[in-house]
């Protein structure tokens, strides 16, 4: 039988103070959680979660000197019950995975009771608990409660919310960059052979000037080149025939670079053939270059 959800049944929550927040400050704030007509059994577990993409400092237990120190207090007519608090990671479904658990043991609490958790506890000389570090209109505590320690939790109506909004400005800064660049290029043919050069320089740099004092960034990037390359010279005419829209053929003799027929030849041989095909080429190619495209006027329509 599912439990009734109001406040009056299974509780609610509260959190002081309530003013807006400023993104990334330390502050301390308490969550109250007043037990509702269920009761709060020995076991039971309480929630408090938030968004798994705030970076609300984590809470810590052990270092009351520290950032995000947190403690818990009860508030309850049972003498014997203590509290416990834990963090866990991934503590409820998407996105409330971010949890601080509070769980009562020793005892069980009644309606009207009170459990009191003061996150960025400072009374141990600690700095207080980081806000998260962005804005967000209304960020919410969600607050999940199970009263029967049965592990299936209720989510309360009305869960604590604040403001994170925007500090001042802690200074201004004008940014300036200056960059320059140059390419040079040289080329020298002799007889075949042709030798180039080439050379790249990019300067750069950042300055900034204003109330904050950021120094200057600058970098350079040199890059050379030389090299020298050989090309392969003659020519020849290849014959092909050309199918025009009367059916009849007609011959077309074109001037073609021997290098360039070679390549497209031996690729169109090779392509999906795999290695065995490729060295075979290769070997007929080296042994007759040119005349099986002179002779095969149909494999020179296909290549070209």
């Amino acid at each position: 039988m599912p439990i009734k959800a109001t406040a009056h049944f299974v509780g609610r929550a509260w959190i002081t103070p309530t003013d807006p927040v400023v993104a990334g400050q330390l502050g301390t704030w308490t969550v109250t959680y007043e037990v509702g007509a269920y009761g709060y059994d020995e076991r039971a577990r309480l929630k408090i979660a938030w968004r798994f993409a705030s970076d609300w400092g984590t809470p810590q237990f052990k270092d009351p000197h520290g950032r995000n120190y947190t403690t818990v207090r009860l508030e309850t007519t049972c003498a014997t019950a203590v509290a416990d608090l834990a963090v866990e990671p991934r503590g409820q479904v998407r996105p409330w995975f971010k949890t601080l658990v509070v769980a009562v043991a020793d005892g069980s609490l009644s309606p009207g009771d009170r459990i009191h958790v003061t996150i960025g506890d400072t009374s141990g000389g600690g700095g207080g608990s980081r806000a998260q570090t962005f804005r967000e209109r209304k960020c919410e505590w969600r607050i999940f409660v199970d009263p029967f320690g049965t592990e299936l939790y209720t989510t309360l109506a009305a869960s604590p919310l604040l403001d994170v909004v925007g500090g001042d400005r802690a200074y201004v800064n004008t940014g300036t960059k200056t960059e320059a660049d140059a390419f040079l290029k040289f080329g020298y043919d002799r007889g075949p052979w042709t030798f180039y050069a080439d050379a790249q320089l990019r300067w750069a740099r950042f300055h900034y000037e204003g109330d904050q004092e950021l120094g200057a960034v600058s970098w350079s990037i040199f890059n050379p080149k030389l090299g020298v390359r050989r090309g392969f010279g003659g020519a020849f005419w290849r014959r092909q025939h050309l199918h025009e829209s009367s059916g009849k053929p007609k011959v077309l003799l074109r001037l073609v670079d021997r290098v360039v027929l070679h390549r497209a030849a031996r690729d169109r041989i090779i392509g999906p053939g795999g290695a065995g095909r490729q060295r075979e080429a290769e070997s007929s190619e080296r042994r007759t270059p040119y005349r099986r495209h002179l002779a095969d006027a149909d494999h020179n329509r296909r290549i070209g």
